[in-house]
């Protein structure tokens, strides 16, 4: 049927041969690399399990505290989600300027506070 040279054997030999090598570096990099992810996930769901576990303990995560925003001071103010130094800042000095607050909503008054960053502040702030 076909005959070839010598030559030509060699080169198809030759190609078979890395051809073959090649497909089983290909597979063992993919057998290898599943293992690898497994095993990260493995020990990413170990930590998170263990965070979960200290997170429900800690004490400091699971005390809700409120503060009334007619008498907090700055550092009391900046414990709210979302509020730091500036936001503090304002809330003193409208309290300062207009008086006392009277309803929880007024606080949206300040530049930088509106609905979402109250919503966010709502469960921990009161008025007395």
């Amino acid at each position: 049927m076909f005959s070839f040279t010598r030559q030509e054997k060699t080169v198809i030999i030759t190609l078979i041969v890395t051809f073959t090598i090649g497909t089983s570096i290909i597979t063992f990099r993919k057998l290898s690399n599943k293992d690898g992810i497994s095993s990260f996930s493995s020990r990413y769901s170990e930590l998170d399990k263990k965070f979960s576990e200290i997170s429900k303990n800690d004490s400091l995560l699971n005390k809700k505290f409120e503060i009334d925003i007619n008498t907090a001071d700055k550092s009391e103010l900046m414990k709210l989600p979302g509020i730091g130094t500036e936001l503090s800042e304002r809330i003193i000095n409208y309290r300062n300027s207009r008086g006392r607050f009277e309803k929880l909503d007024e606080i949206t008054n300040i530049k930088g506070i509106g609905k979402k960053r109250l919503e966010k502040i709502l469960p921990f702030i009161y008025i007395e």
